[in-house]
């Protein structure tokens, strides 16, 4: 059974040239996790 999955990260405190390094950071590290636990998943957005 499929799911959708979704987290809210609250960015008004950081500044703008942060915000797209840390989302392709945690991206990838969502990914690592998922394949490491062997979750599959479509995509991450």
């Amino acid at each position: 059974m499929k799911k959708n999955l979704l987290f809210e990260i609250g960015t008004e405190e950081l500044p703008p040239s942060c915000i797209r390094e840390g989302v392709s950071g945690l991206k990838k590290i969502l990914e690592d996790k998922l394949t490491e636990n062997r979750l599959e998943f479509k995509d991450i957005q």
